[in-house]
């Protein structure tokens, strides 16, 4: 009787409703899966497309250069220009330039229509959180949240399987092709249940942003075309380049208000929230670092299928998305030090033993125990490092914080692709046709000791530190 009871209280939410969040939850979906379903195609586009080194890391980092850079001011124009039409517009433009990676006659076409797709998905992953809240009534709107969180581990999960399927029976080009219809219905569903928001004036930080930009773009142009063109004074310029930009950065968003800077002085000063953000990048460019790797180690050197590709990475999803939640209970009953001690211990486990299946040549089929453990390591870190990040902030730095933590976890993958293509060119033997990047176990196994070293430094970090520097618990 009680809890038909509070079935009858429980918020009646409209099909209208629902379709919005349907709308809301496909657009999320493809742009993850976006993210990082090109990770198995690099050997078979290498070949067709003959790409080089320098443009397959192009390839795989265009799309989550532009997004890290797109969240904050997508953000801030959906206040501008009206979420839904923010979402809506990303949504078509990221179909539109998947059909044009799709069709791609050569890696340079590719390339763009990477930066187009990182566009789209720039414009509309912001736009979500605050359609659910303008959607919702608020006791409904945990609800809406958990389903929507629920896609990003859908996406992680069965993204690498549906994109070795697609791989191995169709070509590299179906990966793209497979996100147009799901489009087409969120653009259908969100015209239908996404309700109009009110227009106002807001300002963003548009100095900041174009200075970061120029520090990450002027990064990887050098580490990625530096190798390839050997090292000519532009590529040699462009490091000291981003050095500088990202000084004049961090010069600027002093003299900016704080209601729109990126990295305002409050969060500056707050060593709790900018050792969490760093080791988010961190554990987001060793995420990066390690699934691309073995993927590639799987196809190119042990000769198996995308599929199998696909499928040694699922284990890590799955281990990722169901540790989550525990270490959410651990870090709220105030175990946030054993917890990223876990988090940052496993993570390098996991990358040590799959550094050492490369270069010994054990069978790739342990990867499916390796990579179960660094998925517990990542379930460990993701949340609880924005848990301890955030607590204790002002309420007027909560939506910075949240912000800046955000494009931070998406700026991971791409300094990580810079210096794994860095090191990739660096090191790699020569290529062959069954192994276009020229990579070998021992290529693998060197590069995954630069993620390996920074989850180690979590752990030394986050193991010595004051009490008061880790608890999310006041």
């Amino acid at each position: 009787m009680e809890k038909m009871t509070e079935d009858a209280r429980a918020p009646q939410i409209s099909p209208r409703q629902w379709t919005g969040l349907c709308s809301l939850a496909g657009g999320y979906f493809i742009a993850l899966l976006d993210l990082t379903i090109i990770n198995l195609a690099v050997p078979s586009l290498t070949k067709d497309l003959g790409a080089t080194t320098a443009q397959v890391f192009w390839t795989v980092n265009s799309y989550g250069l532009i997004l890290a850079l797109t969240i904050i001011p997508s953000g801030r124009l959906g206040d501008r220009f009206d979420h839904r039409r923010m979402f809506l517009s990303g949504t078509i433009i990221l179909a539109a330039a998947s059909v044009l990676c799709g069709v791609s006659a050569s890696a340079t076409m590719l390339i763009a229509g990477r930066f187009l797709q990182g566009l789209g998905a720039g414009m509309l992953v912001p736009q979500t959180l605050t359609l659910i809240g303008l959607t919702f009534p608020e006791e409904a709107r945990g609800r809406a949240v958990g389903i929507w969180g629920s896609i990003a581990g859908t996406a992680s999960i069965i993204g690498p399987l549906i994109g070795g399927v697609l791989i191995d029976r169709l070509s590299w080009r179906g990966i793209f092709f497979i996100t147009i219809p799901i489009a087409v219905l969120a653009v259908a569903l969100g015209l239908r249940g996404l309700p109009r928001g009110e227009s106002r004036t807001v300002r963003f930080d548009l100095g900041g942003t174009l200075l970061a930009a120029l520090a990450l773009v002027a990064l990887l142009y050098s580490c990625l075309q530096g190798p390839h063109a050997g090292w000519e004074p532009l590529t040699l310029a462009c490091l000291p380049f981003a050095v500088l930009s990202m000084l004049a950065f961090l010069v600027y968003e002093r003299h900016v208000d704080s209601d729109r800077a990126v990295f305002p002085r409050s969060l500056r000063q707050n060593p709790r929230f900018t050792t969490a953000a760093l080791f988010g990048l961190v554990s987001a460019l060793g995420v990066f670092a390690l699934t691309f790797l073995v993927s590639n180690y799987v196809q190119s050197v042990a000769g198996q299928p995308a599929f199998w590709a696909g499928a040694v990475l699922a284990p890590a999803s799955i281990a990722s998305v169901v540790t989550a939640p525990i270490a959410g209970r651990r870090v709220d009953s105030g175990r946030a030090r054993r917890v990223l001690q876990i988090g940052f211990g496993a993570s390098a486990a996991g990358t040590a033993l799959c550094a050492l299946i490369a270069v010994t040549d054990t069978s790739w089929l342990w990867f499916l125990a390796t990579t179960t453990v660094f998925g517990i390591g990542n379930g460990y870190l993701i949340s609880p490092l924005t848990t301890v990040g955030m607590s204790f902030l002002r309420t007027e730095d909560f939506s910075p914080a949240s912000s800046l933590l955000n494009v931070l976890r998406q700026t991971g993958p791409v300094v990580g692709g810079a210096v794994v293509g860095l090191l990739v060119q660096v090191l790699a033997v020569t290529p062959t046709a069954s192994d276009p990047l020229g990579l070998s176990g021992t290529v693998v196994a060197a590069v995954l000791i630069f993620p390996l070293a920074l989850f180690t430094i979590g752990f030394v970090v986050y193991s010595l530190a004051p009490r008061r520097f880790i608890d999310a618990r006041g």
